[in-house]
């Protein structure tokens, strides 16, 4: 896990730069996910990644775009990439997220 002085340099470093940064954290995977990467890349383990990357995101004032519950139980072609449909709402949403964090 990072030190607080990672949390710093990385808040320092986006102050004094102008940057705006956004954490996009994984989507949840569907039901098609081909069994090899199962114990690798599951729901559990996702969701454990896009915990950490919250925690270590939102103190720093960075918002978080977080699709994980979004898409859990959605139907995947592969397993992995959705249809229009979803990425058209998470389109939506993400720029509504922007609207609201920079207008």
């Amino acid at each position: 896990m990072a030190s607080s002085n990672q949390f710093y340099d990385l808040k320092n470093k986006r102050i004094v730069l102008g940057l705006s940064l956004c954490g996009l954290p994984t989507h949840a995977q569907g039901s098609l996910k081909p069994i090899q990467f199962l114990q690798s890349r599951n729901n559990e383990i996702i969701y454990r990644f896009n915990r950490k990357l919250s925690e270590f995101l939102e103190p720093i004032g960075v918002p978080v775009f977080d699709t994980f519950n979004l898409t859990l139980g959605v139907h995947s072609y592969v397993g992995t990439h959705y249809g229009a449909g979803v990425n058209m709402i998470k389109a939506q949403l993400f720029l509504k997220l922007l609207d609201q964090r920079f207008s």
